[in-house]
């Protein structure tokens, strides 16, 4: 019965709101709230589901509970593994991340990452797409800088699908946010002024390839050069 009663009003969420009880959507939002603690997953992930649908129409800044108590109650359900829960709880979360993040702290957020990082894991592929779409809301929200740090760690790991969809969270994340340097440890190999060699870059300060330069006469070419021509990134003067 309560798992039909939240499936319904996710259903009717958005004629209620063309009819004007926006009064009565904030009270359903309220009893919803109240009933986070369900221990059934199916009825839990029906809860979510009417959640989704109130927080779809009514808004972020007006959303009965607010947001800012919201979040952190669904924080510990994203450690729920039924997938019902995992689906809802993340789209929730996802949309939250996408209209009203200024409504939650960053170290919420942060709190957050880290439980979406199991989330990479979960066997639904909608799931996975919701999870690294998420991602990119947090990146766009807090900056890219600790998101970033977070997933560049995950590729560690030694499951196959966890470092794929790490991988595909990081091109959201760029995509997102827009270029972006990030400070690496060394030994990074980065490209040197000749354009078939690597060498280990010893300094984490972030730092742009350089074009070839042009060659002074004081400097001699060697001949395994890969430009072909003296430059002066080739051997000390003469």
């Amino acid at each position: 019965m309560r798992q039909q009663s939240a499936d319904l009003i996710g259903k009717i969420a958005a004629v209620m709101k063309r009819c004007g009880e926006d009064q009565l959507l904030n009270h359903l939002g309220v009893v919803l709230y109240e009933y986070l603690g369900e221990e059934y997953p199916e009825v839990l992930g029906s809860i979510l589901g009417g959640l989704k649908g109130i927080v779809n129409v009514v808004g972020m800044s007006k959303m009965t509970p607010p947001i800012k108590d919201l979040l952190p109650r669904l924080t510990p359900i994203l450690r729920n593994r039924h997938e019902k829960v995992q689906e809802n709880c993340i789209d929730l979360v996802g949309r939250i991340a996408d209209r009203g993040a200024e409504f939650v702290s960053a170290k919420e957020w942060m709190r957050i990452c880290f439980e979406l990082l199991d989330m990479l894991k979960a066997h639904k592929k909608a799931i996975r797409r919701a999870t690294v779409n998420t991602f990119g809301y947090i990146a766009k929200a807090i900056g890219p800088q600790d998101v970033l740090a977070v997933l560049l760690n995950n590729l560690k790991v030694q499951e196959r699908q966890n470092r794929v969809c790490t991988t595909v969270a990081i091109a959201i994340v760029a995509e997102t946010c827009g270029p972006f340097t990030v400070r690496a440890p060394p030994p990074l190999l980065v490209l040197s002024g000749h354009a078939a060699s690597l060498t280990p870059y010893k300094s984490d300060t972030p730092r742009a390839i350089s074009p070839r330069p042009a060659c002074p006469p004081r400097y001699r070419w060697r001949s395994s050069c890969a430009w072909r021509s003296p430059c002066a990134w080739c051997f000390p003067r003469v």
